[in-house]
């Protein structure tokens, strides 16, 4: 009601929060695509604590939901906040197999290094999150070649480390299986 009389959602509080950042900071994906609707901000402005995108705010929220409506609006998997870190190391910190999935499959580099050299693979081994990453890398469209499957994930490939399930969903990926 309030844009209808008039009011400005690019304009910031005094953290640098445009209405965007707060949107994304809500489990609220309407809320999100309406402001994203208007088409009045820049989908990737970084807010004024850390450098942060809408982007990287959802993807910290776990919401993979925010998460594909800022990617299918054009939010920039590469954009890097102050300490270098892309969105992708924010969803495998907070180890969301859903957003790590959902930025994989627009193209996230997995093996982007923040400022102190981490890249999120580097998270994934630091924080035990294999399991998750192996998942996610399965359900993205990453497996396009070999290489690709080897640089994401080298343990992957290990027949020990395929279950029956996992191999089912390997043949679905590269059978473009839906």
């Amino acid at each position: 009601m309030l844009i209808q009389y008039g009011a400005d959602p690019g304009l910031v509080d005094s953290h640098g929060f445009n209405a965007l950042h707060l949107a994304v900071q809500s489990p609220q994906p309407m809320l999100v695509l309406y402001i994203l609707s208007l088409g009045r901000l820049d989908i990737d402005t970084k807010d004024g604590v850390g450098q942060y995108t809408g982007l990287m705010w959802a993807a910290n929220e776990g919401n993979a939901l925010n998460i594909k409506l800022l990617l299918q609006f054009g939010a920039s998997v590469d954009a890097v906040d102050q300490r270098g870190a892309t969105p992708l190391h924010w969803a495998v910190t907070k180890g969301n197999r859903m957003c790590i999935r959902k930025l994989l499959e627009y193209g996230s580099d997995p093996t982007a290094k923040d400022q102190g050299g981490k890249s999120a693979v580097d998270l994934v081994h630091e924080n035990k999150l294999g399991r998750i990453w192996d998942q996610a890398v399965l359900e993205a469209t990453v497996l396009e070649s070999s290489d690709t499957l080897q640089k994401v994930s080298p343990n992957l490939t290990s027949p020990n480390h395929l279950s029956k399930a996992s191999l089912i969903i390997v043949f679905c990926l590269l059978e473009n299986c839906q």
